[in-house]
């Protein structure tokens, strides 16, 4: 048995899922026992803990277990694409053998949402409930409006109007703007299946769903319950979780008002980011929601199930870092900018530098303070990481250190003679584009630069490293020696990375659970603050 009820949510959440509770148990609580609850969607995490859900799943695991669910009991079929706008948001999902393979989400454009759809027919005058398909359906020439933002969408239906288009033309033009939109913007170049669900409050229109049908000349199933899959994903989701666990369902009941909840607002000042807060206590257990940089006050989620691996990315961090000991004291202390390719080479650079007996200092990890002064000292608008890396060059400015180490890297070594790997373009030219930002044009002098082709061999490394460091009267034995140490540093930290690497592997294996794969480059993926 499924209830359905679509809401608005009207900014009251709590108060509209304190309404349909008393809904369903009007019509069916005396009647049945609640096993298991779950949510998902845009508030999950607060009227999870609200309710008490066993469950708070993400909407693109949720929105996926519904469709095959209703697809297998009630349609015969399997999905492997899933469309889905609701009024706020949309997704696209692809499907291979049960797996999400491939997602997209569009959180920031609202031309492509219900709620755009809403206020173009309030607009039209006319109830976007019925009418608006039967008007669209009926066209015989649509206009065309495109995908632009909906500002301008807005503009180009007023111009429409006044040059005397007729409503069914410009419902259908909104109809086909809404596809348009979500093709290009959510779906790009990704691939489209042959067995297409398209979900969501908006495929209640069937002018929507009849203008994707014409645009990809595809067959478009709009599955029952298609407003709330989500929901039903959720539930199933609770119901897997409690038949694994034989736990007793944390569900608080009906009726919200008897539960003890308060909600308090506030800002975080564990460190640069300030993030605001939310303090969420239920019946005296208290959860925190808007921290963007730390564990202080995240709660992590648990499955009851023990990892079958270490967590290798904590372990990736413990030993880049695990020979960094700025309280030494050098002849000089050189400044190394915690960002970029230094979360690779960090353990080369160390020991080079340590062994010529200098100190080393990291500026602090990536935070909003390090990333908004970054973003003002910067001398265009290069991407994130560069932005940020201009930011932690005036963070090491702060604490005084006698010179900056910021390499004019090339390329990279590889395990392949015929391979290449060149750095990104910013990327090799970062110490140029430091010198020439006005903040620091004034020490442009106390930068240390070296051209680095890793790829090209030691020797070139070193004669390039040699004349950066003669300012600082260093022989060259005593760079080669450095540079010698600085290698096998660097070797033993990417070998105890590939033996973690084949043990997790190895785990995976004898256990036969599935192991995922996080990609991407070393800057974006461990730097937290860049996250």
């Amino acid at each position: 048995m499924i209830k359905e009820i679509y809401t608005r949510t009207d900014g009251r959440p709590i108060e509209v899922v304190n309404r349909c509770l008393k809904e369903i148990y009007d019509e069916v609580g005396s009647r049945i026992e609640i096993k298991g609850a779950g949510t998902t969607g845009s508030g999950r995490e607060l009227i999870g803990e609200l309710i008490g859900a066993d469950t708070i799943n993400d909407e693109i695991t949720a929105h996926k277990t519904g469709a095959e669910f209703l697809a297998k009991t009630m349609l015969n079929t399997q999905p492997d694409t899933i469309f889905e706008i609701g009024g706020q948001d949309s997704k696209y999902i692809s499907i291979e053998n049960g797996i999400v393979v491939d997602f997209a989400m569009n959180e920031a454009c609202a031309a492509g949402t219900g709620s755009f759809l809403e206020e173009r027919a309030e607009e039209l005058g006319i109830a976007i409930k019925g009418e608006f398909a039967e008007l669209a359906l009926s066209s015989k020439a649509p206009v065309k409006l495109g995908e632009r933002c909906t500002v301008f969408m807005q503009q180009d239906v007023s111009a429409y109007q006044q040059r005397g288009a007729v409503k069914e033309d410009l419902t259908a033009g909104l109809a086909y703007s809404i596809v348009y939109n979500y093709l290009n913007r959510v779906v790009g170049e990704r691939k489209i299946g042959n067995v297409i669900f398209f979900q969501g409050g908006t495929a209640y229109n069937d002018a929507i769903a009849s203008a994707f049908a014409k645009v990809l000349n595809k067959k478009i199933i709009v599955p029952p319950y298609n407003g709330v899959i989500g929901a039903v994903g959720a539930a199933l989701l609770a119901v897997e979780k409690i038949a694994m666990t034989k736990e007793q369902t944390k569900f608080r009941g009906y009726e919200l008002e008897q539960v003890n909840y308060t909600l308090r607002e506030f800002t975080c000042k564990a460190c640069s980011n300030y993030c605001n807060m939310q303090e969420f206590a239920v019946e005296g257990e208290k959860t925190y929601w808007g921290d963007q940089c730390s564990d202080k006050f995240r709660r992590r989620q648990t499955t009851g199930k023990k990892p079958v691996i270490d967590d290798l990315l904590a372990l990736r961090q413990e030993i880049l870092f695990d020979g960094y000991q700025p309280e030494i004291e050098g002849k000089a202390t050189i400044g190394l900018p915690r960002s970029m390719y230094i979360y690779e080479h960090f353990p080369l650079w160390n020991t080079f530098f340590r062994t010529l007996g200098y100190k080393v200092q990291l500026s602090d990890e990536t935070n909003a303070k390090i990333i908004r002064v970054g973003n003002e000292t910067s001398v265009s608008e290069p991407c994130l990481p560069i932005q940020a890396y201009h930011g932690h060059v005036q963070n090491l400015l702060e604490k005084e250190v006698d010179w900056l180490f910021i390499p004019n890297m090339i390329n990279a070594e590889t395990p392949f003679k015929n391979v290449n790997s060149y750095y990104c373009l910013w990327g090799q030219t970062l110490p140029f584009v430091v010198k020439i930002a006005s903040s620091f044009s004034r020490i442009a002098g106390k930068i240390i630069s070296p051209t680095l082709r890793f790829k090209d061999g030691k020797e070139l490394s070193l004669e390039s490293l040699y004349k950066a460091l003669k300012p600082l009267g260093e022989r060259k034995s005593a760079v080669k020696q450095a540079l010698n140490a600085a290698h096998k540093s660097q070797k033993d930290f990417q070998q105890v990375l590939l033996d973690a690497g084949k043990t997790a592997l190895a785990a995976l294996q004898k256990s036969g659970e599935i192991g995922f794969i996080l990609a991407g480059r070393t800057y974006n993926v461990n730097d937290r603050g860049m996250t």
